[in-house]
């Protein structure tokens, strides 16, 4: 028996699409009833070409996070379709997120199906991009005229970078994309054309940033902050410091080491800039608590200088003698920004309610700010304090 090569009038085409805004959704998956999934691009495109299936009615199960399809199969969402090469099917999808899912920015194939289909591409490098096949953990920050990001872990097709990847992006209006059409990524790579590590530092461990900010040196040049956590069997952090950008090498150089009493896993955090009382300060908010630190050379470098939003006594470290809760005068709890001073988070507060550190439940208050994201739509974030604390 003779075969050909195939082109895009032999297969059969399925485009996902968000009923209310008929845009093709990604990452949708289809499921035959033998168990073999095909997913969507970032165009809502499948390309599909089982020779046994051609020319046949077959059933797929269609789901995807954030999303409901309407029809059900066998009491499982789903359509059967009639399969025929060079014909195509349109199946529309009901977002129930908040937010659209527009289009996948790293990885391999995000553009697979819909060059097979012969569909328009809007960025240059559809199928693989700096040979990144998958990428863990994003940090991304306006800087020198780009945008510049980074990630943790990245795989490529023989290899994983375990010291941090890094990438550059033209802004809208200033020759990139509009983000409503994709994001073109230029990648910092090593000579065989894989992403190179942006944090080489000498040592055992894999390399994470936990967070990066822009200012001026103390030349005055704007410059771009990191500070990284070295980590030992995907658990415990055994090193922490502080790194800058190096615009001519393209990797980030240790600037200094240093110890943390209270050794927390690597979390990644995107600070934002604000002032208070006349004073800039970086707001970096966790799971575990909200901290600050002055925008200016010599305060970020320095880990005493940092504060935290918290009811401890000046300097206390939680769980440590001497243990002092920082009250008023009539006996209730003082919130309040304190330099070089241990966190008090959710978890936290619950421990002292019930050691009966606090007088009354009432010590302690949870907000809820509401946070704007669309004309009709908000998110509630969790706000520790109390109503009466001082600075927040």
């Amino acid at each position: 028996m003779e075969y050909r090569a195939l082109d895009h009038t032999d297969f059969f085409k399925i485009a996902v699409v968000d009923e209310e805004t008929c845009r093709g959704v990604p990452l949708v998956e289809l499921k035959t009833t033998n168990g073999v999934k095909y997913y969507t691009d970032s165009n809502g495109i499948i390309v599909f070409f089982e020779p046994a299936l051609m020319d046949q009615y077959v059933l797929f199960h269609i789901k995807s996070h954030g999303y409901e399809f309407a029809e059900t199969v066998l009491g499982e969402p789903g359509k059967v379709v009639k399969i025929i090469k060079g014909e195509n099917v349109r199946l529309k999808i009901k977002r129930i997120n908040i937010a659209e899912r527009l289009y996948r920015i790293t990885g391999e194939s995000i553009y697979r199906d819909s060059i097979m289909a012969g569909r328009s591409i809007p960025v240059r490098r559809p199928l693989i991009n700096g040979l990144v096949m998958g990428q863990d953990t994003v940090l991304a920050t306006p800087y020198r005229g780009k945008l510049y990001w980074f990630w943790g872990d990245t795989f490529g097709p023989s290899g994983l970078n375990t010291a941090v990847s890094g990438a550059t992006s033209l802004l809208p209006g200033k020759g990139g994309l509009d983000p409503d059409t994709g994001i073109d990524l230029d990648y910092f790579t090593d000579k065989s054309g894989f992403c190179k590590k942006i944090c080489p530092f000498p040592g055992p461990g894999r390399v994470w940033l936990d967070w990066i900010v822009t200012l001026k040196d103390k030349k005055g040049a704007e410059r771009l902050f990191a500070r990284y956590s070295r980590i030992k069997n995907l658990e415990k952090v055994y090193e922490r410091g502080f790194a800058v950008f190096n615009d001519e090498t393209k990797i980030f150089e240790r600037l200094m080491r240093f110890d943390e009493e209270n050794n927390l896993p690597h979390l990644s955090t995107h600070p934002f800039r604000a002032g208070d009382g006349g004073k800039d300060y970086f707001y970096f908010t966790s799971k575990y608590a909200f901290s600050r630190v002055r925008a200016d050379f010599e305060h970020i470098l320095e880990p005493k200088k940092y504060e935290s939003f918290t009811c401890l006594a000046a300097g206390g470290r939680y769980g440590k003698h001497p243990f002092c809760l920082d009250r008023r005068s009539d006996g209730s709890l003082r919130y309040a920004w304190k330099e070089d001073t241990d966190f008090v988070d959710y978890d936290r507060q619950q421990e002292l309610i019930a050691k009966k550190k606090s007088k009354d439940k009432k010590d302690y208050c949870i907000f809820r700010i509401l946070i704007p994201v669309c004309p009709r739509q908000h998110i509630q974030v969790p706000y520790f304090g109390t109503s009466s604390a001082g600075g927040g």
